[in-house]
């Protein structure tokens, strides 16, 4: 009963329009937190595995010279169409 009173609160004084539930902010902190050690002492996990497997959502950050890593025509891959696409 308190969380639907604090939504109804939440949603009347702030900017916030839609609802979510204790769990939805379980997943942000899990999927947020830059550190997988860090969610996984937020979370209450015993291992860090277990955080990445279930709340890791994000993509890992590529950084610059990840460039060098894709193939030569990735770029004439992304214009292909459907029919050229090629499933791994």
């Amino acid at each position: 009963m308190w969380w639907q009173r604090f939504m109804k609160r939440l949603l009347r004084d702030t900017d916030i329009e839609e609802r979510f539930t204790e769990h939805d902010l379980r997943g942000k902190v899990g999927s947020d937190i830059v550190s997988v050690e860090r969610a996984a002492d937020l979370l209450g996990h015993a291992s860090k595995e277990i955080t990445k497997r279930h709340y890791r959502r994000k993509p890992e950050v590529l950084s610059p010279s990840a460039d060098s890593v894709l193939p030569a025509n990735f770029k004439s891959t992304l214009r292909a169409s459907p029919a050229q696409w090629h499933y791994v």
